[in-house]
């Protein structure tokens, strides 16, 4: 196939670039026979016919019918120029045809007689490439790339192949001479950043991908790994910036959705942060993900009752779950609704019964509620679970007392005293005050 691609073609596939580095360009198809092809043809004579018919065939992109032309004027055994210009012909047909071993073989026949021959040595690595060669594309890319250095396009195909063997520093070099050399396609530029990212060098990686975006700002794989890579580099504005561009083109992504919220969390914009979320749920009612980040943002807010809603119908979503009844329950007992939290908390225990914080805000909320049997078992769990502390002391002794076991009252209030030691001093107050009417109570009976 000699002169079959023009050979300055860029590798400029605007929307081939995909979410890995081996996006980027599908490869190099082989184009119709140019004029200059002419001057490769031998002299006039049967062998000139043959050939003749066959370029006429590809003009017309009769590849089937070009085949068997070539097919019968190689297996008359022609001269040597004229078998190479009819196996490089007859590459270029049946990569037309999607045959790519048969082209594979006709292009290194045809080279073996025409090596400098620089469109079949780019179309030949391409398609070794395509048949998961990558150790075999090298010579005939290398060899492109020697005879035309300063096109980019056997560039670009060796940084492919040095990337499917491992070679990671090499494909990058590749890459970069392949993006000197076009630097208005930022496939190239892209394949280097993605390879940069998974080296940890995020701030070379930033520098590429933000290359690559300038020239395909509507690219969303492209945003999306430069959003990553400034987050990597704890450039979160500018993290932000690109991966509101990649939402801009790809709002379904739900896991994108919120990692912008978690980036506005890195930037201390929980409110934004929350909005975010929120906007998500809207899209996406079925978001537990974002729902329950959502809840825990609302829960830093203090907006309990909130946080309580969102928990509730995660709760209901897999009503089985200890963690979210007890979300559940705990954002309604910091709400003030210590009636409504009772129930899911007493489920939480149930299903996870050495749950020990469950078994604290199940404790309080019966003691909000006046029911201090439960309230004390409750209490009494926690501290077998957790260990004795002045709160649980001093809110057991308060249910001791309500059920007028004085006795018992004073010696949790006395226990409660032992061990707060003081920190909490409107508790210690009482305790000591409540200690000396008990103390008078027991003395009188």
């Amino acid at each position: 196939m000699l002169a079959l691609v023009p050979a300055a073609g860029r590798p400029r596939h605007r929307g081939n670039m995909g979410a890995s580095a081996q996006a980027g360009h599908a490869g190099a198809q082989p184009r119709r026979p140019g004029a200059q092809a002419h001057q490769h043809l031998p002299q006039p004579g049967a062998h000139l016919d043959a050939l003749a018919q066959a370029q006429a065939a590809l003009g017309r992109n009769d590849f089937a019918a070009a085949v068997q032309t070539l097919r019968r004027f190689l297996a008359g055994h022609p001269p040597a120029p004229a078998r190479a210009q009819g196996q490089l012909f007859l590459g270029y047909a049946e990569a037309a045809l999607g045959h790519p071993h048969r082209a594979a073989a006709a292009y290194q026949a045809g080279l073996k007689a025409a090596p400098k021959h620089f469109a079949a040595q780019l179309n030949l690595g391409v398609l070794l490439l395509q048949l998961h060669q990558p150790a075999a594309a090298l010579a005939p890319l290398r060899a492109a790339a020697a005879l035309q250095p300063k096109n980019a396009k056997p560039w670009f195909e060796l940084g492919r192949a040095r990337q499917a063997l491992g070679q990671s520093a090499a494909a990058i070099a590749a890459y970069r001479q392949s993006a000197a050399l076009d630097p208005g396609s930022g496939a190239a530029a892209y394949n280097a950043g993605v390879l940069l990212l998974q080296a940890g060098d995020n701030a070379a990686a930033a520098r590429e991908l933000a290359a690559a975006a300038s020239q395909q700002p509507k690219n969303a794989p492209v945003q999306l790994a430069l959003a990553d890579a400034y987050a990597r580099a704890r450039q979160w504005p500018r993290a932000e910036a690109a991966l509101r561009a990649y939402l801009a083109l790809r709002p379904a992504d739900a896991a994108a959705q919120r990692r912008l919220a978690a980036m506005l969390v890195r930037q201390h914009h929980s409110a934004a942060a929350r909005r975010q979320l929120a906007a998500e749920l809207q899209r996406n009612p079925s978001d537990e993900t974002a729902r329950q980040e959502l809840a825990e943002l609302q829960m830093e807010a203090h907006q309990y009752a909130a946080a309580a809603d969102n928990f509730a119908q995660l709760a209901h979503a897999r009503p089985a779950s200890p963690r979210r009844q007890y979300q559940w329950g705990h954002a309604l007992l910091l709400a003030g609704q210590e009636a409504q939290a009772a129930p899911p908390l007493g489920v939480a225990v149930r299903l996870a019964p050495k749950m020990a914080p469950a078994w604290r805000d199940l404790g309080f909320a019966e003691y909000q509620t006046k029911q201090y049997p439960a309230a004390l078992d409750a209490l009494n769990r926690y501290a077998a679970l957790a260990g004795a502390s002045g709160p649980v002391e001093f809110l057991r002794a308060i249910c001791w007392d309500h059920l007028h076991h004085y006795h018992r009252a004073i010696q949790q209030y006395e226990a409660f005293l032992a061990a707060d030691h003081g920190r909490h001093y409107n508790e210690d107050f009482k305790a000591r005050h409540r200690l000396i009417t008990l103390r008078l109570i027991v003395q009188g009976h």
